[in-house]
This record gives structure tokens, sequence and C-alpha cells, in this order.
């Protein structure tokens, strides 16, 4: 009896303990103000953009700008900045030192080694997110002006219904440009074109040259091995002619092979020549043989 009590006089306590509340935007703005007085101003960018997802406030952008300017990171204190203002409000107004920040931003803008890009979408969409590479990943902005410093940069471009788009931008100068992203929707983006095929060339380029050894092993092995075994017949010496028999044999396969590989190839190269260009062309292809053995190919297109 005296154990249950205690059980519910303690769950009692716990249930009238109240639970710890996250923090107010408010609470959130002051803390990321006490980490920018004590020049941890990357702490205090985490700070004031948690408090901005809390509740999107004109001043949460305005600090964030301000502490970036601390970290001399021009390009996101325009960013923010601009922000500041497209979000001014009478209930939500930008503090006094707003135009100091900015004028400080813009001078800077002009002697950094940065150049303006102009960044948009084709088509235009109202709802698309833009973000850098050399910017933080929640940072993102609508398609503007911004500027970006030297550099290669990667540009990240999504919307509802799109296909995510990734352009490289290489920022050589301070020269003003402008960087239009294409949008495909989702499935619609067409296919690359597949890159040309040369099989076909090589199949006759590469039947042209087994057709030229061919006619080598025809004239420097097969003819003489042929005419040795001649010899050996008209004389009637079965020893020499057997002795001369496997290496006629083995030219004359050799140079036989060589012409049916080469006329082959010659033939499928033709083809597919005529596919790939759509050409009404007809490839003709002779074996000619020649007296003392073998042939010659003769390869002719007409049209």
């Amino acid at each position: 009896m005296r154990t249950h009590a205690i059980t519910i006089a303690g769950a009692c306590v716990l249930a009238a303990a109240p639970a710890r509340a996250e923090p107010t935007a408010a609470e959130l703005q002051a803390q990321g103000e006490r980490l920018a007085k004590a020049g941890r101003y990357s702490e205090a960018i985490d700070a004031f953009k948690a408090a901005d997802r809390r509740e999107v406030r004109a001043s949460h952008a305005c600090l964030i700008a301000l502490a970036y300017t601390r970290r001399e990171l021009w390009p996101q204190a325009e960013i923010f900045m601009q922000a500041c203002h497209e979000r001014a409000r009478p209930s939500d107004p930008e503090p006094e030192w707003v135009p100091q920040a900015e004028a400080l931003i813009e001078e800077r803008l002009r002697s950094a080694n940065a150049a303006l890009v102009e960044l948009s979408t084709d088509p235009a969409l109202p709802d698309v997110e833009l973000s850098v590479s050399s910017f933080a990943p929640d940072e993102t902005f609508g398609p503007r002006a911004i500027h970006l410093p030297l550099g290669r940069h990667a540009v990240l471009a999504r919307a509802p219904g799109f296909e995510d788009e990734r352009t490289e931008i290489q920022v050589a100068d301070r020269s003003a440009r402008r960087v239009v992203i294409k949008m495909w929707r989702v499935g619609k983006r067409p296919r690359p074109p597949s890159p040309p095929s040369h099989l076909d060339r090589y199949l006759m380029y590469g039947g042209l040259g087994a057709s030229v050894a061919g006619a080598a092993v025809h004239l420097l092995w097969y003819r003489d091995n042929r005419a040795e075994l001649d010899g050996a017949r008209r004389d009637k010496n079965l020893v020499a002619y057997r002795d001369a028999e496997p290496a006629y044999d083995a030219s004359r396969w050799l140079t036989l092979g060589l012409y049916a590989a080469g006329g082959a190839a010659v033939i499928a190269g033709g083809y597919l020549h005529h596919r790939r260009r759509e050409r009404r062309a007809e490839a003709a292809v002779t074996v000619l043989p020649l007296p003392e053995g073998g042939g010659v190919v003769s390869v002719g297109w007409a049209r």
C-alpha cells in the first residue's frame, strides 16, 4: 500500500512539471545578437536563421546581412540585404543602421574580385529556388542578379513539377554576365543525341586492310608455295610434293581467309554506312578468282 502511494505521488509530480518549451523567435534573435557582440558571427547567423524559421521577419534578414558584412562575405550580405528590403513592413520596419550597412556592402562589392551575374530560368517560374555552391545549403533565392567571386560555381535550380537543374558557371573576370537555366518538366527532358558511331568506317577500313594483307600473302607466300607444289607434281617427286603441301595448304587457307574476312567486313561496313547516312546506296563486292589460286576483292558503290 505504501509503495503504491509513492508511485502515485511521483506520477503527479512528473505531470505537474512543465515541459521545456522551444525557444521563441525573439529569444533566438536575442541569442544571435549576443553571439554577434562576442564576435561569433557564424553562430550568430545560425541563430538568426533559426529565429527566421520560427517567424519570417525583415529584422532577421537584416541581422543576417549585418553578420555577413562582419565576416566580409559580401555576396551573401547582398542577398540578405535584398531580403531585408523585400520583407520590410510598417509592422516590421528595417533597423536604423540598414542604410549604412547597405552602403558598405555596395562599396566593397565595387572593389571586390566579383562579377555581377544575372540568374534566370527558361521558362520563368515564380516559385523556382536557386542556390549557389559558394553559399550555405539553406540559402536559397529567386531569379535575380547577384555578385559571385572569381572561380567556379555550381547553381542549382529547383521548382515543383520540374527536374532539378545544375549549371556550372566559371567567373574568370569582373565583367557582368547573364545565365539562363533551362528547366524541364519531370519526364519531359529530351534525350541527348547519341554520339555518332564510326563502326562503319572501322569495318570498311579493316576489311580493306584484310584484303590488302590477303593480296600480300598471296603474292609473297602462296604463289611461291603453289609454284613449288606444281613443280613437284610435274617432276613426279612424291617426297618433294608431300614436303611442299603443308606450306601450300597453310598459305592457301590464310589467303582465302583474309580475302573472305575483308570482303565480309567491307559489306557490313557499307551496309551500316548506308543506314547511318540514310542514303540509297548499293554496295557491290566481287571476288575475282586468279588463275594461280586465290582471288582479288573488288568493292564498288552504285547510287
